[in-house]
């Protein structure tokens, strides 16, 4: 007898039952009968299927470019450091550098041979598996750099020109990015919309 009631008790934890189970039910040998489990129907399944897919449809892009907003944010920071340290050497020596190792700072990552848009005055690093920090130097332009190497944002940049004169992008902190991938700038670094140049298939968005 204890042995239904117990019985009886998990049956109705677990199910629904037509009619509460009272201590007669319970003690009753016909107290299964009184409990009936009742489950899903397939289209209650298919509703709750479809409010997933929904859900997931909406929340899953939103948290990926919160992620990318983030790596953003760190990039940005590393550009400003590196712009800083340009300019210190700058006015110690009467020109930019062309490595990382010449600068009196030390940045993260492994150095590489090539980078984006490279010179043979160039010097590259690794930064992570996602992006990559440049120093660009040339007879004719100077920039510190951070790229996105992988990733949806593949190829967006941001850079601070030190020295590329007649040109609206000259010595401010822009993202650049070519015609097919522009909504980089707004949706990882707030820019606005509208470019503020435009050069050899490169698109400039001023950082705000």
């Amino acid at each position: 007898m204890k042995n239904n009631n117990k019985i009886a008790v998990m049956l109705r934890s677990f199910c629904s039952a037509s009619q509460p189970l009272n201590k007669d039910e319970a003690l009753n040998k016909d107290a299964f009968r009184a409990t009936r489990c009742v489950g899903f129907t397939l289209i209650e399944l298919l509703v709750v299927v479809l409010i997933i897919g929904i859900l997931s449809a909406i929340a899953l892009p939103q948290y990926e470019r919160a992620i990318w907003r983030s790596r953003g944010a760190q990039l940005r920071i590393l550009v400003q450091a590196l712009a800083d340290a340009q300019t210190v050497y700058f006015l110690a020596n009467g020109k930019y550098a062309t490595k990382f190792s010449e600068l009196d700072i030390n940045f993260p990552g492994e150095n590489t041979s090539s980078g984006i848009g490279a010179t043979s005055s160039n010097d590259s690093r690794l930064n992570n598996e996602y992006s990559q920090l440049l120093v660009n130097v040339s007879s004719s332009f100077a920039a510190s750099s951070a790229v996105f190497t992988k990733g949806p944002y593949k190829d967006c940049a941001i850079s601070y020109p030190h020295d590329y004169p007649e040109t609206e992008i000259n010595q401010k902190y822009v993202c650049g990015v070519g015609s097919t991938n522009n909504s980089c700038c707004w949706e990882i670094f707030g820019t606005s919309k509208i470019p503020i140049s435009r050069s050899h298939g490169t698109i400039y968005y001023e950082l705000p």
